[in-house]
């Protein structure tokens, strides 16, 4: 007994830095990969976001639940769970992303120069300096 305590506290511990240190250094910083790119997806496969559908390396911080992994998309900052997808559907992932956003120019919206200056000091909130 007075072994099993100490051993699971150090278990439970590590278990919990292993998710919380990606998250701490991560917190806020996406991924920049130009849309359509080919990319390496390394030891542990890719999979394609559920959230945003753009396809990136598994990561070795990713909780692997048996199913599949829990892990975080670089580029949406979104966690979610997430299976290994084949080589085929990721590069038809990546083709689709050039695809979505031929799609989106042709419905985009044209602001007047109000409604552009009004977005511009929005998202000018956010940016680090």
């Amino acid at each position: 007994m007075d072994i099993i305590i100490p051993m699971i506290v150090l278990i439970l511990g590590a278990i919990g830095l292993a998710f919380l240190v990606p998250f701490i250094f991560t917190r806020g910083r996406k991924e920049k990969l130009p849309l359509g790119a080919q990319r390496n997806y390394g030891y542990y496969g890719g999979a394609i976001c559920p959230k945003c559908t753009r396809p990136f390396s598994r990561h070795v911080y990713g909780l692997n639940l048996g199913v599949g992994k829990f892990d975080r998309c670089p580029y949406c900052g979104k966690w979610s769970m997430v299976k290994r997808s084949s080589i085929e559907e990721l590069r038809a992932a990546e083709a689709a992303e050039l695809n979505n956003t031929a799609d989106d120019s042709a419905f985009k919206v044209q602001l007047t120069d109000e409604e552009r200056f009004n977005k511009e000091v929005e998202d000018s909130r956010y940016e680090e300096f």
